[in-house]
């Protein structure tokens, strides 16, 4: 999967998403996530590690945990064009698959 498809995937994916929310408000550490989602904070870096990987999501350690905090200007260049332009790629492809 291309690097940008995967971004795109990942911000699209609900599990992901209700966590870049969260992250929307500002930064969280990782037992608060974990609390809130009800999943380990493994499966949060496991969740974030592409966005982490592509500075959309920053980490830190503050008194021994983890928190993590969303790049907001990085978010914002992916425009809507953007998004609009992979969408509509995909589904091109899908219909020559099809037809």
């Amino acid at each position: 999967m291309h690097d940008d498809d995967k971004t795109f995937a990942d911000l699209f994916d609900p599990e992901i998403y209700e966590i870049l929310v969260e992250l929307e408000n500002g930064s969280k550490d990782e037992s608060y996530i974990a609390r809130k989602f009800k999943i380990s904070k493994n499966d949060i870096q496991k969740r974030l590690h592409h966005l982490i990987q592509n500075n959309i999501v920053f980490t830190t350690l503050q008194e021994d945990k983890t928190v993590y905090i969303l790049n907001h200007k990085k978010l914002s260049k992916l425009t809507v064009s953007e998004v609009f332009n992979n969408i509509t790629d995909k589904l091109t492809t899908l219909n020559s698959f099809l037809n």
